[in-house]
């Protein structure tokens, strides 16, 4: 008797796609989670206003660096990760519209300086908003 081979295991969230607008703590750390178990996770940042976690150490051979962190490092494994310059008009409208969901943290930022929600662009989408 001839033994078939093993299907691949599916993650649970495989098949979604999350825009990542959040910042420090659970929000990054829950987009984490979701990337980790399948879904694509697509980190946006401020290209103008880095996230703060970037500035927090350890870094790399202890010099502060904000591609260093070793906290950003560990909160946005398993993502992909991308910077936008959101006081452009081009950087505002960005790609974030197609995907049908998003995480973002509470800023003090006011709201109408932000790029528009996916859920604003595509009707269908899910949002979640966290804070630390």
């Amino acid at each position: 008797m001839s033994e078939s081979p093993e299907q691949p295991v599916r993650k649970p969230f495989e098949g979604i796609r999350v825009a990542d607008f959040a910042w420090v703590g659970v929000g990054p750390l829950v987009s984490k989670y979701l990337a980790d178990h399948g879904a694509e996770v697509i980190r946006i940042e401020s290209a103008t206003y880095p996230e703060t976690l970037r500035r927090v150490g350890p870094f790399v051979d202890d010099v502060p660096n904000v591609d260093g962190s070793g906290y950003f490092a560990n909160f946005n494994s398993s993502k992909l990760g991308v910077s936008v310059n959101f006081k452009h008009p081009r950087g505002r409208s960005s790609s974030a519209g197609s995907s049908p969901g998003a995480m973002s943290s509470p800023s003090p930022t006011p709201r109408a300086r932000w790029p528009a929600s996916a859920s604003t662009t595509n009707p269908s989408a899910k949002s979640a908003r966290t804070s630390s």
